[in-house]
């Protein structure tokens, strides 16, 4: 029945037993131009809705044979009628009916006797209600359709872009030209095989279709490679799994992707790469597509050999039931082979896929853009890549050649920030990310998020890279030399040099520690990871005036011992008072730990020998002197009532304390002391 507009003749349908109630009701609205059919029944009143489908209904409660309550639950009952307003008439002034009926359903009451404003005044508001009902009812299903069509097609494109990039992917390997897609088309059909729901089904399409996304990373020479692989190539080959899962975590719209990458591999006895995980624990989507993957790549010719007869890819499947497969998956995977399911899939044009022209030609642009630098998920503020784009970069380079690996840490952001406001703190990090740039063409540079960055050069010699950040700092002092609100601002950076046989977590864990120790040695320098150099000077050649003045000076530091710096500063200001007033002799000694002498693997060493010097001035000196950590490497200590000939005896024992628990470390200690005036 078409929708009529507001201003055609609207049809009520007046019900009720009284003929006297209802010709007056039918006099009241008759004036008003509306269209009246009366019935002095509830089961004429029914009847008439089986021929007609009034805008509006009438109803009188108080009826003999069927009520008011028992001809709404019919209307309410019928598909066809419920939507129809129901205004109901009663002579009661009964709260407990008015709720019950508007429990079942009804709109409004009139009360009887009418009075002739209320009864025009409630049936035309109902009917304009009625009406900006159904028009925002008919929107609403216009827009959903509108909305399913946007997600049929968005739906329908990303499909196709899923295909291009799984094309791209295979076209890399000239033996695997539509493997992905085959194998999603396995593991579709083996997960309906298996009963899951439709929803599931989807997502494995999706997440099937990109298992081998990681292999993205993988150098062509080493996939297209006719010899056997050697150990390091193979392990590139296996970290495929790896990249493939750091690509799809952040890819929300296909759900599991990143576990299909990553473990679809394992076996089910536990024996596979890369987490050795075994039965149940392996996600089933993975374990699926692990036997889609086995399927096609012995149903396919490979690099090294043509493809295997079916009897010999049916024998494989049993013999690596619950050692390799899902016994149960691949129970019913043979049971489709057998069936000829497999069959009809090959030759069938459900697996879809790009001409090789234009998959080669998508790999090239892909490629390029790898390669390239460029990457539309790049910082907004800065104009560098996002970490993640850049970090697939730098595991592709790893692979390839040595390298240097750069975490750089702008110090001091926050108190830009909270003093002059982020846009200050915005200025900085933009100049850092121009900076930056500068080395995109050589290496790849990154904004991690924050105040940090990262900046990977393809080198390994270390006069390279110290030559690197002297320029990046140089270039940052000049950006911010005359500017008092960033008088505070520096740079620290860690480093570690790379091989291809790293893995770039290790590395970064390592360059983190590397800065860490910069930041730690006062900010503003760079440390290596392999031998602790200093950019700038080293950690015991430090002018004592200098430090003199930096201590009397309240500085940011927290130090590790009892007494935070703040407070030694404090302390260290008290007791110049009280030696000036009663000619109190005081001494400052800096006990540095020397790095020159640590072997290659420093840091691990000197976190030891830090603590053990921590532990060897607590058991010494007197609780009335006072002490804490200037810097990663370094402790101050203040000693009250001591002279200079003094001195010796108190570090001598702190040495001896020392190396009785370090021992022959290769680890030396050296201190420069000065009587605080």
């Amino acid at each position: 029945m078409e929708e009529k507009n507001l201003d055609e003749k609207k049809l009520i349908l007046l019900v009720d037993d009284d003929p006297v109630n209802l010709k007056r009701a039918q006099l009241i609205l008759a004036k008003e131009g509306y269209a009246i059919a009366a019935t002095l029944s509830g089961k004429q009143a029914l009847s008439f809705l089986e021929k007609r489908k009034p805008d509006i209904i009438l109803l009188d409660i108080n009826m003999p044979e069927m009520d008011g309550f028992e001809v709404l639950e019919h209307i309410k009952a019928n598909t066809e009628w419920s939507e129809i307003p129901v205004i109901f008439l009663t002579a009661d002034n009964d709260q407990e009916t008015e709720v019950k009926g508007l429990r079942q359903g009804a709109v409004d009451f009139v009360t009887k006797p009418f009075m002739e404003d209320i009864v025009k005044q409630r049936v035309k508001h109902i009917l304009e209600l009625n009406h900006l009902q159904k028009q925002l009812q008919a929107e609403v299903e216009r827009q959903t359709a509108k909305a399913e069509e946007r997600r049929r097609q968005v739906e329908e494109m990303s499909f196709q872009t899923v295909h291009a990039l799984a094309d791209a992917i295979d076209a890399k390997d000239k033996y695997t030209n539509a493997h992905s897609s085959r194998v999603s088309t396995y593991s579709v059909a083996l997960a309906e095989e298996l009963g899951w729901d439709k929803s599931k089904v989807a997502d494995l399409k999706y997440a099937a279709l990109l298992h081998d996304v990681g292999k993205i990373g993988v150098p062509d020479t080493i996939l297209n490679k006719a010899a056997k692989l050697t150990e390091v190539e193979y392990s590139i080959i296996k970290s495929h799994t790896i990249s493939g899962a750091d690509i799809m975590k952040s890819i929300t719209s296909v759900p599991g992707a990143d576990l299909v990458a990553r473990n679809h591999h394992e076996r089910y006895d536990g024996t596979g790469y890369p987490d050795h995980l075994a039965g149940d624990n392996i996600p089933d989507m993975a374990r699926i597509v692990c036997i889609a993957d086995a399927y096609d790549a012995m149903n396919s010719r490979r690099v090294y050999r043509n493809s295997l007869p079916k009897e010999t890819i049916r024998r494989e499947l049993v013999e690596g039931s619950g050692s390799q497969f899902d016994p149960n998956y691949v129970s019913a995977f043979i049971r489709m082979m057998d069936e000829g399911k497999l069959d009809e899939f090959e030759e069938s044009s459900k697996i879809v896929h790009m001409s090789e022209d234009s998959a080669v030609l998508l790999s090239h642009v892909m490629k390029s853009a790898f390669e390239g630098g460029y990457s539309a998920h790049t910082d907004a503020l800065t104009g560098l890549p996002l970490r993640a784009v850049a970090e697939q970069r730098i595991k592709a380079e790893m692979l390839e050649k040595n390298g240097c690996l750069i975490l750089i840490d702008l110090d001091n952001l926050k108190k830009v920030n909270d003093i002059y406001g982020h846009t200050y703190g915005d200025v900085l990090l933009k100049g850092i990310g121009e900076l930056l740039a500068l080395y995109s063409d050589s290496g790849v540079a990154a904004r991690l998020g924050g105040d940090e960055f990262l900046l990977y050069l393809p080198t390994d010699n270390k006069s390279e890279v110290e030559t690197t950040l002297r320029s990046l700092y140089d270039g940052f002092a000049r950006k911010i030399q005359g500017n008092v609100m960033f008088a505070s601002n520096s740079l620290s950076s860690g480093i570690c040099f790379t091989t291809p046989e790293d893995e770039y977590e290790v590395v970064y864990s390592s360059a983190d520690k590397a800065l860490y120790f910069a930041k730690q040695n006062g900010k503003g320098r760079y440390h290596f990871f392999d031998n602790q150099s200093d950019g700038e000077e080293k950690n015991s050649d430090i002018d004592i005036d200098k430090l003199m003045n930096t201590v009397s000076i309240a500085g940011d530091y927290e130090g590790a011992m009892k007494v935070e710096y703040r407070e030694f500063t404090r302390l260290f200001e008290y007791s110049r008072k009280m030696k000036r007033r009663y000619s109190y002799e005081e001494q400052l000694v800096l006990i540095t730990v020397n790095t020159e002498d640590v072997g290659s693997a420093p840091l691990e060493k000197l976190e030891n020998a830090v603590n053990a010097l921590e532990n060897a001035i607590r058991n010494t000196v007197r609780t009335v002197d006072v002490c804490c950590r200037y810097s990663s490497l370094q402790f101050l200590v203040v000693l009250f009532g001591t002279g200079q000939e003094q001195v010796p005896d108190i570090v001598g024992r702190i040495f001896d304390d020392f190396y009785s628990s370090c021992g022959d470390s290769g680890v030396k200690l050296e201190y420069i002391t000065t009587e605080i005036e």
